[in-house]
């Protein structure tokens, strides 16, 4: 006797074929996903799920399981790729999709689904995805995608600055740029686009762009600008028209720039960090791609970092 799904779908397929049968499939299905979009919901099976996920598990096996539930934190094709990836691990990953289905991986505790992820954003890493990736390595806690970005910022630091994304870059983002003690830009450079991030950070907050609401928002991060290693021309033409710096902060660094050098501990600075960044060199630049490569052959892990600028640069 036939079963009430026919008999013809198992004939000579492998445990996997079945499965690939069975994902987004009406066969066998015990519980279905509704979106907010009023179309068909999607099919599942419980089993299937629960054993590649400790938060299925406990959802279908654990609390009262429902046979309808509702996704309304992201999208059916981001969910239609999770199922597919849960049933057959066959993953299509771009850059539109990768950060979605990095939260659902946290969300529903598929480890193996989070590195598969951040694997992609190591390899797909490009001054037009960086700033997209800082904040997703920060958010998701991934440690080796911090180090690695934070290397490729270091040396494409100017086409970072210029990039679209740099304006929605997360504040813990620029203030890890900003404690990077290598560049490949001068100084002034960074202070422009900490002010251009700033502004971008007035319009989020609703507040008017000024001065002194760019210096709020920045806060104590202006102070990991190396000011003193602005030039004083740069300084008057760029620095002082933004209106970032308070009245006394002008006059204080007028006086470091234009005094002599065994005067200028006597000037009163505000906590700036003095420590001059290290620039990187044109050909440093392979040294730094080969110690990457190196680590880009090993496992994606959250807890490990690439070797510090002083290891590299000596």
């Amino acid at each position: 006797m036939a079963g009430i799904f026919g008999s013809g779908w198992r004939k000579q397929k492998t445990p996997l074929q079945c499965l690939r049968h069975l994902c987004l499939n009406e066969t066998l299905s015990d519980v279905h996903f509704s979106f907010n979009d009023g179309e068909k919901p999607l099919p599942g099976h419980k089993f299937v799920l629960a054993m590649r996920s400790e938060e299925f598990e406990k959802t279908f096996y654990q609390e009262i399981s429902e046979k309808a539930i509702i996704i309304d934190d992201t999208s059916k094709e981001i969910f239609q790729l999770l199922l597919r990836y849960i049933y057959t691990d066959e993953l299509q990953l771009n850059d539109k999709n990768v950060i979605p289905l990095i939260e659902l991986g946290e969300k529903y505790k598929l480890d193996a689904l989070v590195d598969r992820c951040a694997q992609h954003l190591e390899s797909s890493l490009c001054c037009k995805n960086a700033c997209v990736t800082l904040n997703a390595a920060f958010r998701f806690d991934l440690h080796h995608i911090k180090e690695l970005t934070l290397r490729f910022i270091q040396r494409n630091t100017k086409a970072f600055f210029a990039s679209e994304g740099f304006k929605l870059l997360a504040r813990e983002g620029l203030e890890f740029v900003l404690k990077s003690d290598v560049t490949s830009v001068p100084e002034v450079e960074i202070f422009s686009a900490s002010a251009k991030w700033a502004e971008e950070e007035c319009v989020r907050q609703n507040l008017t762009i000024n001065g002194a609401n760019k210096r709020q928002t920045l806060g104590d991060l202006l102070y990991q600008i190396r000011m003193t290693h602005i030039s004083l021309k740069s300084f008057s033409n760029i620095v002082i028209p933004t209106e970032i710096l308070t009245e006394e902060e002008q006059l204080q660094l007028y006086k470091y720039f234009t005094i002599t050098s065994g005067s200028k501990l006597k000037c009163q600075l505000p906590p700036f960090e003095r420590k001059a960044r290290q620039k990187i060199k044109p050909d440093l630049i392979p040294i730094l791609k080969k110690a990457e490569g190196k680590k880009s052959q090993q496992k994606v892990s959250r807890s490990v970092s690439l070797p510090t600028p002083k290891e590299i640069l000596g």
